[in-house]
């Protein structure tokens, strides 16, 4: 630390599985975070002996193209300041079935794996992002975004001092999207972009008993 002390900085852990029908597996993990910056690295490694065709579990799953499995995750956040931050976020699997067999909760509740680019800056409420994002998996049906661009000013009063309950809201975002589609299904990607112009006027009215919020908005979309 700045006083001179020992602070943590991250933890490493390494851990074992071992499965009668399936084999030996293991993976390490890395949590680390810092004054600015914070993260982790998740990794699992599973040499795969083979489905058992008795389990009635087994029988959603496509056969095994390869007996070496695994995933990597890697996500790093830095704020470089009170107004810059970005993000960087990389995640493979070796195979389509990987998290729905071994991570079911996160299968099921986390996001699709992606891996993304991001920079953000703000300042009150004036804020602009830029934003990447690559599909790495074959499998996978996903967006890219190369990249993505977004601007806005919120809730700006237009007449501070005599009249503090009118807002403006300006947005402006603007992306070149290209759709990959899953290897498998044999489909051309399809590419196209779209930017939108969004303006917003917002009246909000305090009325003790009820809050009502008035408003009037545009958008353009091309």
């Amino acid at each position: 630390g700045d006083d001179g002390s020992l602070k943590t900085w991250g933890e490493l852990s390494a851990g074992v599985d071992w499965r009668q029908e399936r084999g030996w597996a293991g993976g390490l993990g890395l949590k680390y975070k810092w004054e600015g910056y914070e993260g982790y690295l998740d990794s699992y490694y599973l040499y795969d002996l083979g489905r058992d065709p008795s389990l009635s579990f087994n029988d959603k799953f496509p056969p095994l193209e390869r007996e070496d499995r695994g995933r990597a995750h890697w996500f790093h956040r830095h704020d470089l300041d009170g107004q810059w931050r970005y993000e960087l976020e990389s995640h493979y699997l070796s195979d389509r079935s990987l998290r729905e067999e071994f991570f079911e909760r996160e299968f099921k509740e986390e996001k699709d794996p992606e891996t993304a680019a991001y920079l953000r800056w703000k300042h009150l409420n004036i804020m602009a992002f830029i934003y990447e994002r690559s599909r790495l998996n074959d499998f996978q049906t996903q967006d890219e975004y190369l990249p993505r661009v977004d601007v806005a000013l919120l809730a700006q009063p237009l007449f501070p001092g005599l009249f503090d309950h009118v807002y403006y809201t300006e947005r402006f975002d603007s992306v070149y999207i290209r759709r990959r589609f899953d290897e498998d299904l044999r489909l051309d990607r399809v590419e196209t972009w779209r930017t939108d112009v969004i303006n917003e006027l917002r009246l909000g009215l305090d009325l003790r008993v009820i809050q009502i919020s008035p408003f009037i908005e545009s958008r353009l979309t091309v």
